[in-house]
C-alpha cells in the first residue's frame, strides 16, 4: 500500500495528459502487484466466458476498446495471458494509416498507427513496463479522441 500511495500521489501532480495516462498505467500494475501476492482482487473467471471479440471493417474501434479493457485486466489481476489477449487482438488487425491523405494534427504523430506500435510492443514488454506501457497507449487513445471530438 505504501508504494501505492507513492504511486497515486506522483500520478495526480501530472503535469499533462502523458504524464497522467503513464500513471495511471503504473497504479493499475502496482494494484496488481498486490493482487498476485495476496491472491485477492479481481480474476479472469468471468471475462473468460466472454465471446471473442469479432473484427469486422469499419468496426475497429469496438475492437479496440476490447482489446485494451483486456489488457487493463491483464495489469490488474496480474494475469499474463488477458494481456496477452488484448495485446494480440490490438496488433492483429492494424488500420490504414488514419492521415494517410493528410498531415497528421500539428506536432502529433499519426495516432492510430501509434497504437499498433504499441500493441506490438505490448506482446514482449517486460511485466515491469506493462503499466508504463498501458499509460502510453491509454495518452494516444485519449489524445486522438479529444482531437478527433474537437475537429466536430
Amino acid at each position: 500500500m505504501k508504494q501505492l500511495r507513492k504511486t497515486s500521489r506522483r500520478a495526480a501532480k501530472s503535469s499533462d495528459l502523458v504524464e497522467a495516462a503513464a500513471g495511471v498505467g503504473r497504479i493499475a500494475q502496482q494494484c496488481g502487484a498486490c493482487h498476485a501476492t495476496t491472491k485477492g482482487g479481481p480474476g479472469i473467471a468471468q471475462a473468460l466466458d466472454l465471446p471473442p471479440q469479432q473484427w469486422d471493417e469499419g468496426q475497429n474501434m469496438a475492437l479496440h476498446a476490447w482489446a485494451t479493457e483486456w489488457m487493463w485486466l491483464g495489469l490488474l489481476a496480474a494475469e499474463d495471458g488477458a494481456w496477452l489477449r488484448g495485446a494480440e487482438a490490438l496488433d492483429d488487425k492494424p488500420l490504414p494509416p488514419r492521415f494517410a491523405n493528410a498531415p497528421a494534427p500539428t506536432d502529433q504523430p499519426q495516432l492510430e498507427q501509434l497504437v499498433y506500435i504499441l500493441a506490438n510492443r505490448a506482446l514482449d514488454v517486460p511485466v515491469a513496463e506493462r503499466g508504463a506501457l498501458m499509460g502510453q497507449l491509454l495518452a494516444t487513445c485519449a489524445e486522438c479522441h479529444v482531437t478527433e471530438r474537437d475537429a466536430r
